[in-house]
């Protein structure tokens, strides 16, 4: 028998298995190897391409007409750079678009799947974001694999709707597409963008044209609306994630959504107008039953119609199609914001993500049923703030213990608007809530941060609390008064690194250049261990 050359690496199932567990560090020196290895992992190095920390001077080269874009060097063997540029799969950008070589003659990059560009150049010249959109348009139909597109800050003129039209009718595979666009996007173009966007699963559409005047509806406008809505049939909506932001949401958005059966995650994080009118809670009830993922964190929906909303979603025994909320998005506008508290305990069995954000916080003992009843939660993110006019009583629920044993991330932020007296009661709260986080042996991602002022008493409480938690592999912590920070001693590591033996990457504690000859002692004994000072977002 003639015998096979076929290696472990000629399986693909296999060979991306491996990659899972490998960085961009690790796919470098895998390259090095031998002429096999090179050939096997670099499409895997060059699958994602991503130039998102460029300085303004290189922005501008790339634009520059004469500078065109080049991946590699000159010094790359052709066979080399043609190879790489089949290997990419993803390029995202955050810098003007390029001047790649012409696209006549076919794709740049054959087998790219997902682009997504933020135009971050504002205020140089302005006319070069529209100038960029033909570029664009013909970028995206040479490249007819494309399944993810996304464009953000884009200056657009009137005819923008039906270049992106034509672009788009001639991608097949196209799944997702974000528009972030500004510009006088007339009625009858944000028709033409909502009809594309009924052939994807993920449509998320933000037009911002503050800069003109509004103005309502006129008859005619409004009887081509109707016509144009009554065409777009509900049957052939394939949308499954949808963010609508427009001057005319309250116009559009309930007629769109009745056209979506299949919706399955919904955004609402910005309304036009100064107090919304409109009510979506029948809609969803009525014509989105799918519903397992929302975001309502708008200022402008109150406390009632926020509860009302996520009732809507509730599993009902007669629909089949009515899972219940699995991650939910949300502001809190009045403490304890009962109304919203309950709305969120209806769908305690199936929320496995929970996201509570700016509005007056989430009181302490709001806090202790959402972690004791939703039994399934691995996601909690809260904010909650300090001040002496908003106290946090912890009477009710000081003796009682969290009950939540599948969490996995736990995200808080505490904004201190406190003076001295106020910072009694918030005392009081943190001496309840740091031992609460102990508990959580199963947490995996823990990002800490005090907002503002820095204050943050109890330090030594703070990380006494968290010697329960082996499993820990992300730990964020900020906010610490930066002499604090430096106290942090090297018996303590010794300490944290036996406490947490999974942990890969440790944020915000060593931010201070004191601790530097710790941070080098920390980097020898562990060097796999990621260590950042970047913020956590929250």
């Amino acid at each position: 028998m003639e015998q096979s050359h076929a290696t472990i690496y000629d399986i693909p199932l296999i060979l991306d298995e491996i990659v899972a567990h490998l960085d961009r560090k690790d796919l470098r020196h895998c390259v090095c190897v031998s002429r096999l290895f090179w050939t096997t992992f670099v499409p895997y190095l060059w699958r994602n391409v991503h130039f998102s920390s460029l300085t303004r001077q290189e922005r501008l080269d790339f634009a520059a007409h004469n500078a065109p874009f080049q991946l590699t060097s000159e010094f790359t063997p052709p066979y080399r750079r043609n190879y790489y540029h089949h290997s990419i799969r993803s390029i995202r950008l955050a810098a003007p678009f390029p001047i790649w070589p012409s696209v006549e003659r076919g794709p740049c990059f054959p087998n790219l799947t997902t682009f997504s560009l933020k135009n971050q150049r504002r205020g140089v010249d302005q006319d070069h974001a529209v100038v960029i959109v033909p570029r664009l348009m013909a970028f995206i139909r040479a490249h007819w694999y494309l399944q993810d597109i996304e464009l953000s800050y884009i200056q657009v003129e009137s005819d923008f709707a039906q270049q992106l039209q034509g672009a788009l009718a001639v991608l097949p595979s196209l799944a997702q597409l974000v528009l972030n666009i500004s510009g006088k996007i007339a009625l009858q173009d944000q028709l033409v963008l909502l009809e594309a966007g009924q052939r994807l699963e993920k449509f998320h559409l933000s037009i911002d044209s503050s800069l003109f005047e509004h103005q309502d509806l006129q008859p005619a406008e409004l009887t081509v609306y109707q016509q144009r809505m009554a065409a777009m049939n509900g049957n052939e909506c394939r949308i499954k994630d949808l963010y609508l932001d427009t001057e005319l949401f309250e116009t559009i958005m309930p007629d769109y959504m009745k056209r979506c059966p299949l919706l399955e995650r919904l955004a609402i994080r910005t309304l036009w107008s100064g107090l919304s009118t409109v009510d979506l809670t029948d809609i969803v009830h009525d014509y989105c039953p799918r519903i397992r993922h929302l975001d309502i964190r708008s200022s402008h929906f109150s406390d009632l119609a926020q509860a009302r909303m996520i009732t809507a979603c509730c599993p009902l025994s007669i629909g089949p199609h009515k899972p219940g909320l699995e991650s939910l998005k949300i502001r809190l506008h009045n403490a304890p914001a009962e109304d919203t508290l309950q709305a969120v305990l209806s769908h305690s069995t199936t929320l496995t993500s929970f996201n509570a954000s700016q509005g007056k916080g989430l009181s302490a003992a709001g806090l202790q049923q959402i972690v004791t009843h939703c039994v399934n939660l691995q996601s909690l993110t809260v904010r909650v703030i300090f001040s002496d006019t908003l106290s946090i009583a912890v009477d009710e629920v000081e003796s009682q213990r969290w009950g939540c044993s599948n969490l996995r991330t736990l995200a808080i932020l505490f904004v201190d608007h406190c003076t001295a007296p106020g910072r009694v009661t918030a005392t009081k709260y943190l001496t309840y809530l740091y031992p609460q986080i102990g508990t959580l042996t199963t947490l995996e991602v823990l990002s800490f941060r005090m907002g503002n002022a820095g204050w943050l008493p109890l330090r030594q409480l703070f990380l006494d609390g968290l010697k329960e938690l082996h499993n820990l592999k992300q730990l964020r912590v900020f906010g610490f008064r930066k002499e604090e920070a430096s106290m942090l001693k090297r018996s303590q590591l010794e300490a944290m690194l036996e406490m947490w033996p999974r942990l890969e990457q440790l944020g915000g504690l060593l931010d201070h250049y004191r601790s530097l000859e710790v941070v080098r002692w920390l980097m020898k004994q562990r060097p796999d261990l990621k260590l950042s000072n970047l913020n956590d977002g929250l």
